[in-house]
């Protein structure tokens, strides 16, 4: 942790005094869907038993590559419904590094988003130790490296873990 602070410190330091600084292109964002008309809803705070996040808007998630598909501010209940799936469905992957996830489930904070895909409704869990200084109401939470403070899991309305994707080490 305290490595992943001090780079982060000094990645503050660098980009304060213009050094070191890239210009990256934008991805294309997902798109958003307006079937329920145009969205005036703001990201929510949420809570459960052994969680704890913010279920996003397509408004604030435009702009980032993951996930694919139509965005749509997802319901409490489908955030309950895959946070109690989530502890099984992420033991499931073969990756050694899911038994520290699972073991400190508790402590991640969640960014949720809706997708569509091919006609099902998925749900998009963004999880972190750390906000490494955003505001994860409002901003998505996107860092390289970290480890297991940072990853990302898709689900389906049955609970299945479709996709997982856990942060690298630098």
């Amino acid at each position: 942790m305290r490595v992943l602070l001090t780079f982060l410190l000094l990645l503050a330091a660098t980009a304060a005094a213009g050094c070191g600084t890239e210009r990256r292109e934008t991805p294309a964002p997902a798109a958003i869907s307006d079937a329920t008309g145009p969205s005036d809803a703001m990201p929510a705070e949420i809570e459960g038993e052994g969680y704890s996040g913010v279920r996003m808007t397509p408004e604030r998630w435009a702009g980032h590559p993951e996930p694919e598909g139509t965005l749509f501010q997802a319901s409490e209940d489908e955030v309950a419904a895959a946070e109690r799936a989530l502890a099984a469905g992420l033991a499931a992957s073969s990756d050694p590094r899911v038994a520290e996830i699972v073991g400190r489930l508790g402590d991640y904070v969640r960014q949720y988003i809706g997708v569509e895909r091919d006609g099902s409704r998925l749900l998009y869990v963004n999880a972190f130790c750390d906000a490494a200084g955003l505001d994860p109401k409002t901003q998505v939470v996107a860092v390289e490296d970290g480890g297991t403070c940072f990853w990302q899991a898709l689900i389906d309305a049955d609970g299945t873990v479709l996709e997982l994707r856990i942060n690298g080490d630098a």
